[in-house]
């Protein structure tokens, strides 16, 4: 799987993945990667309290293939690590360009 999809807005993150096929299509066809299908993305929100409160943010890995996809155990498998990226892009502050420069294309 690879993070294709990088988004930052006020108070929410979301990273999604695809698969390295879906990823190779679109490259060899001159397109950036983010167009592939997302088959899962993490989304934290609520995070306009930061760190030093004791809120607790909605969290949540979100899929979107059906049940008969043949990636779709890679998928679930992968989609787990999602949160902690976002999670180290909350906590490092970093902006959508630095996200997509340190996140975007990752095999996971």
């Amino acid at each position: 799987m690879i993070i294709h999809d990088i988004d930052i807005q006020a108070g929410v993150i979301r990273i999604g993945i695809t698969t390295e096929g879906r990823w190779k299509v679109e490259k060899d066809s001159g397109h950036y990667g983010g167009e592939a299908k997302t088959l899962a993305w993490c989304e934290l929100e609520d995070l306009n309290y930061g760190l030093k409160s004791s809120w607790a943010p909605d969290e949540k890995i979100v899929y979107h293939m059906s049940l008969l996809d043949p990636d779709r155990e890679l998928a679930l498998e992968k989609s787990i690590k999602l949160p902690a990226i976002a999670w180290a892009i909350f906590t490092n502050g970093l902006t959508q360009k630095e996200a997509i420069e340190k996140y975007f294309g990752t095999h996971i």
